[in-house]
């Protein structure tokens, strides 16, 4: 009985190994594909046609619509919170609680005696001003008024830890 087992555990593995061999594969092409030709190149400097790359490129019938929506291909990290030219801020009544400074260059930050807080950097306008210099510890603002232009230094109090 184990003499006819090896016989037939010697015929599967011979079947196994033939069935095993490579065969050819001949791929026939499909109708209804049209094989690519490349066009003519661009030259460097060729202005190229986007809006008819579109028609090419982007899939029959798709539009979008956003409806108000938000672009949902813009970043959400980006430029962040962008001051329109309606809201300069009011110095007068805030106080310098910090200043930051970073590779983009300083920030500093002013609080509101309603607990709002404000950021500016060298160069914004402020109310009838701008902000001259922000150094390590305080913020120059020139203020004109009455036409008289004013240097206003805004100092950072640094309070003790309660």
């Amino acid at each position: 009985m184990t003499k006819q087992l090896k016989l037939f555990l010697v015929l599967v593995l011979f079947m196994t190994f033939v069935s095993c061999k490579k065969k050819k594969v001949v791929k026939k092409p499909e109708e209804g594909i049209k094989s690519v030709q490349p066009q003519k190149g661009f030259v460097l400097g060729q202005e190229i046609d986007t809006t008819e790359l579109k028609k090419e490129l982007l899939p029959k019938g798709y539009n979008y619509e956003p409806g108000g929506r938000r672009d949902p291909f813009v970043s959400l990290i980006g430029k962040g919170y962008q001051r329109g030219e309606e809201e300069v801020i009011d110095l007068s009544n805030l106080k310098l609680v910090g200043i930051m400074k970073g590779p983009k260059g300083a920030v500093a930050l002013f609080e509101a005696p309603d607990g709002r807080s404000y950021t500016v950097r060298q160069g914004d306008a402020v109310r009838n001003g701008y902000v001259k210099e922000i150094t390590d510890k305080e913020v120059i603002v020139e203020v004109t008024a009455y036409g008289v232009p004013i240097t206003v230094k805004y100092e950072l109090k640094r309070s003790k830890l309660k």
